[in-house]
């Protein structure tokens, strides 16, 4: 090898480091960046003849562990879905209290009951009659009062339904679009800057739903939740929407019938024109959007249900004491 050629070698060798380092240095400087993965160039030999004459800057790739993604975005639904959960039970544990506590309902309830038993043993004692008429009636307004918060935390998550639809429907046209730039990059392996873009994408779609990426040809991807709901197919975005109704009642219940139904739905419709209902079909089990379903088709159904059982063994007993007062009087 001669002295220019030694010399030619040299600085691609450190061409090629310089691009290293620069690599190396938006490493460090993107550390705490979302979405960053981490890069390393790959460095390339050129060979001259039957001798290699120096190296060259290769392709930038990212370093990613496919499996530990995976599970990333399996943690991070699963997450978002016990989040949603804790926070409406906690609500729920508040506002019925502790059990024994002062301010708890099942006090309310033991002091009333204890007032019916003290009038029971003397029914023509006007004090214990007024004691069991003032009881039922701090029983009767706790009651309501629980009744109307459980409705309005009803309605709350069908107000982040409705959120977290929209908020999907733009991340899917959003992953279209950045995967539809991937896909362009037909003679050439995609931009690392792309791909850290899209599973940025799909890493915030998965606080609001469970969804498995499938690799497709030409570095697209594929993407559907667990039940088999089609989000993307690689071209087209399945369009998602949400009829959330304005108001809020006891009465009002989630149906598979749409006739029956007084709640709103998660309606998906493909390129094709076909609808799914996604909440009928439960294609949707982790997340925002299923914690959300839950609670107000469940959960919150549940305390309604209790609290209206408790109001109908008010009624009942408040009837007795009626009877028990007009048997009193009629003697």
């Amino acid at each position: 090898m001669s002295l220019m050629s030694a010399l030619n070698a040299a600085v691609t060798g450190l061409r090629s480091t310089q691009i290293g380092m620069d690599v190396v240095a938006q490493n460090v400087a993107n550390a705490d960046s979302a979405g960053y993965t981490r890069r390393r160039m790959l460095p390339v030999a050129t060979v001259m003849g039957d001798q290699a004459s120096g190296v060259r800057a290769g392709m930038v790739e990212r370093t990613l562990d496919a499996v530990a993604q995976r599970q990333l975005r399996m943690e991070t639904a699963g997450a978002a879905y016990t989040g949603l959960m804790a926070q409406y039970t906690n609500e729920l544990d508040r506002l019925f209290g502790p059990p024994g506590g002062a301010s708890a309902l099942d006090s309310t309830f033991n002091a009333f009951t204890q007032s019916l038993q003290t009038l029971a043993a003397n029914p023509s004692d006007y004090s214990a009659r007024t004691g069991a008429l003032n009881t039922a009636s701090l029983l009767a307004g706790r009651l309501n009062n629980l009744s109307e918060t459980v409705q309005a935390l009803r309605g709350e998550t069908e107000g982040r339904i409705s959120a977290a639809v929209t908020c999907s429907k733009e991340l899917l046209t959003a992953i279209g679009e950045v995967n539809q730039r991937i896909v362009s990059f037909s003679d050439q392996p995609p931009s690392a800057a792309l791909l850290d873009e899209r599973d940025r994408l799909i890493g915030e779609l998965t606080r609001y739903m469970d969804v498995q990426v499938i690799p497709a040809q030409g570095n697209s991807v594929r993407l559907q939740t667990n039940a088999g709901l089609t989000l993307f197919d690689g071209a087209a975005v399945t369009r998602l929407s949400f009829d959330g109704r304005a108001t809020m009642t006891p009465n009002s219940l989630y149906s598979t019938d749409p006739a029956q139904s007084t709640l709103g739905t998660i309606t998906a419709i493909s390129l094709s024109g076909n609808r799914t209902d996604v909440v009928a079909n439960q294609m949707i089990r982790s997340g925002e959007i299923a914690a959300a379903l839950e609670l107000r088709d469940g959960l919150l159904v549940d305390a309604q249900r209790q609290l209206d059982q408790i109001a109908a063994e008010i009624s009942s007993a408040l009837s007795n004491v009626t009877r028990t007062g007009t048997n009193t009087s009629a003697a």
